[in-house]
C-alpha cells in the first residue's frame, strides 16, 4: 500500500511540475531570448553569406585551388612544353586539310 502511495505522489509532483514549467515566467522568458539570439546567429550567416557572394571572382582562390598553380608550376619547371606545344600549332597537320591529290 505504501508503494502506490510513494508513487502517486511522485506522478503528482512530476506532472504538477511539467505544468508549472509550461506557465512560468521564466521559462517564457527564457524561450524568447533563445529565439532573439537564433535569430541574431541566423543575420550574421545570412551577412556572411552575402559578404563571400559578393567578392565576385577572386584570383587567390584560383591559384590556390590546384588547377591553374598546377599548371604554372608545370610550365615553370618544363619550358620545353610550351615549345613543343607552338611548334605544332605552327605546322599545320591538320588531316582535314591535306591534297587529296596524293590519293589517286
Amino acid at each position: 500500500m505504501e508503494f502506490f502511495l510513494y508513487l502517486s505522489i511522485v506522478l503528482v509532483g512530476g506532472l504538477g511540475f511539467c505544468i508549472g514549467a509550461l506557465f512560468s515566467p521564466r521559462i517564457k522568458s527564457l524561450k524568447q531570448e533563445i529565439k532573439y539570439i537564433e535569430g541574431k546567429y541566423h543575420r550574421l550567416r545570412q551577412d556572411n553569406k552575402d559578404a563571400i557572394d559578393d567578392k565576385g571572382l577572386d584570383l587567390t582562390s584560383l591559384l590556390s585551388g590546384g588547377g591553374l598553380s598546377d599548371i604554372i608550376k608545370l610550365v615553370k619547371d618544363n619550358p620545353d612544353i610550351i615549345k613543343n606545344v607552338l611548334g605544332n600549332l605552327g605546322n599545320n597537320n591538320n588531316p582535314n586539310t591535306q591534297n587529296y591529290s596524293d590519293l589517286r
